[in-house]
Order: structure tokens, then C-alpha cells, then sequence
């Protein structure tokens, strides 16, 4: 059995591998705040698509959806295909299965410290 450290006085003693994990954690901070910035201007273009196209301002429509991202344009091609706007039984499918439980940095980062 691997005997732990003493405790040393001070208020400055930290246990072996909080360093690790707290960097690990400020990086799991940052990939998640940088990835909810990128939901809302997601959402931001999405929503101004969807103005315009409720305006009938088809060129504006069609150069918002040529500067969605990658992943977003797949998805919104995906959806238009389904004739969203004009056929109501497109809205009575749900699709999910991109949604799957993944590890997150801040759990790898707890287990770490321990």
C-alpha cells in the first residue's frame, strides 16, 4: 500500500495532483465556455435566417445558410430537405440520436485530483 504524504502546516499544502486537475478543469472551463459562444452565434445566424425568410428576403436567406459552420449546415440541409416550413408533419419526427452521452472534462479533471 502506497503510504501518502504528510500534511504539511500552512495553509499553502495542496495534495499531489491539484495542480493537474485544476488545470484540467480550467481548460474544460474554456472548451465549454467557447462552445456555448458558438451555440448562440449558431443560433444568432439561425434566428436571422429564419427572420429573413419570414420576410421573403430570399438572397439575404440564402447568404446566411451559405455561412453556417460545417456541422450546422449538414444539420440545416438536413432539416430544409424535410420542407420544414411547408409541411407540418416534419415537425412530428424527433431526432435524437446525435445526442449521446459523452465524458466531460470537469468529471476526468474530479478524478484526477483524487
Amino acid at each position: 500500500m502506497e503510504r501518502l504524504p504528510e500534511r504539511q502546516a500552512g495553509p499553502e499544502y495542496r495534495p499531489p495532483g491539484t495542480a493537474q486537475a485544476a488545470a484540467r478543469r480550467t481548460q474544460s472551463v474554456r472548451a465549454s465556455l467557447g462552445a456555448g459562444q458558438q451555440n448562440l452565434a449558431d443560433v444568432a445566424e439561425f434566428t436571422a435566417w429564419l427572420i429573413a425568410t419570414d420576410q421573403r428576403r430570399t438572397g439575404l436567406a440564402d447568404r446566411l445558410s451559405a455561412q453556417f459552420r460545417g456541422e450546422v449546415e449538414l444539420a440545416f440541409r438536413a432539416w430544409e430537405a424535410t420542407s420544414p416550413l411547408t409541411n407540418p408533419s416534419a415537425f412530428t419526427e424527433k431526432r435524437t440520436s446525435h445526442l449521446r452521452p459523452t465524458i466531460s472534462l470537469p468529471q476526468e479533471a474530479s478524478r484526477s485530483a483524487c
